[in-house]
């Protein structure tokens, strides 16, 4: 991830009035925890925002605040700016571009592109999520409050296992740290169910299951 490809983003953020935040279907911890956490440090900036992703959010992610004001069907509505969240190819947002208009195609992922698809592109594959990149757009942004650290804290720790997998960097517990002190609200049990193993979780998934 370049700083001037940063910059550039947040320039547009701080610009620009009215947004669609849109992620891929089949939606995630990650895909719905990064754009619902980024809406709602818009909506602190005083932006419109619209959310949309293509398949309904799956039960165990509903807890997450604000997380019903998703849509799956696609808007007809003019914005300033469609920015793609953890999409990877805009193939995977469904959205059927014909009814949309906008100035500004903005595409942040975690995910390796070959040839990203946005005006403004923030791929950083070093990440461990998407929702990672977004924490650090949010911190820019001084925004950073329970419900988003909420959002951003559960898009982290779906898409590294609780924490196992090999894309857990030190940087990412310290941004996980630095949600918990902002108040994030326990991680649910539910999302992590199928990481059990004879009942077995790692120490430190142990401690998360247990503020559920």
């Amino acid at each position: 991830m370049h700083r001037k490809d940063f910059n550039f983003v947040i320039k547009a953020l701080k610009r620009y009035n009215t947004f669609l935040v849109a992620s891929h279907e089949n939606p995630d911890g990650d895909s719905v925890g990064s754009i619902l956490a980024l809406c709602m440090a818009l909506e602190k900036m005083k932006k419109e925002v619209s959310l949309f992703t293509p398949d309904p959010i799956p039960e165990n992610l509903q807890f997450l605040p604000q997380s019903a004001r998703i849509i799956s069907s696609s808007p007809k509505k003019n914005f300033d700016v469609v920015i793609a969240l953890d999409a990877s190819d805009p193939k995977r947002l469904h959205l059927k571009w014909s009814n949309i208009k906008y100035q500004i195609l903005v595409d942040i992922d975690h995910h390796p592109q070959k040839k990203p698809f946005g005006d403004l592109n923030l791929i950083a594959p070093l990440a461990s999520s998407t929702s990672e990149i977004v924490y650090l757009i949010i911190k820019a942004l001084k925004s950073v409050d329970a419900k988003i650290a909420t959002c951003l804290l559960t898009g982290i720790f779906t898409d590294t296992g609780s924490f196992q997998h090999a894309n857990t960097s030190p940087y990412t517990m310290e941004i996980a740290a630095h949600l918990m002190k902002s108040r994030a609200l326990p991680i649910k049990a539910s999302l992590f169910p199928r990481l059990r193993c004879g009942g077995w979780l790692s120490p430190a998934s142990n401690r998360i299951a247990k503020r559920a």
